[in-house]
């Protein structure tokens, strides 16, 4: 083997695409290590036999099928999905010899990833577009009646635009986690923290002072459970809120589901961090979308959660900010019976790598 074909061989062999070299007839001449592990063959066994004898994947057996039985091949893509819902980019390059076809070249590329990003942020879209409608659906309405002559009702007037102060406050939330999410795609951390030595205590009083009126409406209760004399964190205050007002807004929408329920927020002490625990007795979280719920833009099935609204991205923005804080979070639940959100935040603030 001269030193070119040592070359060649090798840079097909550290390739990280799949590759397979056929004849002119379609027999199988060279693969890679990658395309071993594709197709699950080994190339001492394949090598000599016709692509037909080799690959069980009928979309690519047609797709070979149509390259050698045309009259004049050139070259050709076409995105094929394997049994496994794996997703490829397939490359047929032919291989010229005296204006004749004297070989191919199959590159396979996975592409597997970047067509769930596609799903998820086609999901995304409708998910903002319908976020953003609904509550400018509502001060447009609320503002017309208002225009029409409701300000001559006192008690009405001032009930109208407190439900347009409310729905405002929504819009300006989602564009805050719109930015989040664009400054955590840009970025490491999601934000630049603004350290301060806290009570949590103080943090989660305040956070459930805002979002008691929204439990009030499906009769929840809220219980906590956190010692007075809790040591301070250094944390930012603002990011930690959103992380409680996130974690207690889901837990509030998916109890309600349910009618009456309860909400219990724990704090430890850990010595070195607190661990924070936050339990409701709502609808819970399939099993199957457990260790995907903190994927940015990813939602649980509209038709288990009855379409309760969000964008699939406030448990991503979550998870962001406590890893920012050195913290770790995890979830525990169980269809039916409610979930549990855990995750801890050192005291001295995230440790400098």
């Amino acid at each position: 083997m001269s030193a070119y074909e040592r070359l060649l061989e090798g840079a097909i062999e550290c390739n990280t695409d799949a590759i397979i070299g056929f004849n002119k007839s379609g027999k199988v001449l060279l693969l890679n290590s990658i395309a071993e592990l594709l197709f699950e063959i080994k190339r001492e066994k394949v090598i000599g036999k016709k692509y037909i004898e080799v690959f069980n994947n009928d979309v690519f057996i047609e797709y070979l099928d149509e390259f050698f039985k045309s009259a004049s091949p050139g070259s050709l893509e076409k995105i094929i999905e394997l049994p496994d819902d794996r997703v490829f980019s397939v490359f047929l390059v032919p291989l010229v010899k005296g204006n004749k076809l004297d070989g191919l070249i199959v590159i396979m590329r996975e592409m597997t990833d970047l067509r769930n990003i596609e799903k998820a942020m086609i999901a995304f879209v409708g998910n903002v577009s319908h976020e953003f409608r609904t509550p400018l659906t509502s001060i447009k309405g609320f503002v017309e009646t208002l225009l029409e002559g409701a300000f001559s009702d006192e008690e009405v007037c001032r009930r109208f635009l407190q439900v347009i102060n409310d729905e405002t406050n929504r819009l300006v939330r989602l564009t805050v986690s719109l930015l989040d999410v664009t400054s955590s795609l840009c970025s490491e951390k999601v934000v630049k923290m603004n350290y301060e030595l806290v009570n949590i205590s103080d943090i989660i009083n305040n956070t459930l002072e805002k979002l008691s009126p929204f439990a009030q409406k499906y009769s929840l209760e809220f219980e906590v459970s956190c010692s007075s004399d809790m040591p301070l964190i250094l944390v930012d205050v603002d990011r930690i809120t959103q992380v409680f007002i996130n974690l207690i807004d889901n837990a509030i929408k998916y109890t309600g589901l349910k009618g009456k329920g309860k909400i219990t927020i724990q704090v430890f002490d850990k010595h070195e961090e607190l661990e924070i625990r936050i339990i409701d007795t709502g609808v819970g979280i399939p099993e199957k979308d457990l260790n995907k719920i903190f994927q940015r833009f990813y939602r649980v099935d509209r038709g288990y959660t009855q379409d309760v609204g969000g964008t699939g991205i406030g448990l991503s923005i979550t998870k962001d900010i406590i890893e920012s804080l050195g913290g770790k979070i995890r979830v525990e639940s169980e269809s039916g019976k409610g979930t549990k959100f855990i995750f801890t935040l050192p005291r001295k603030g995230p440790v400098s790598k």
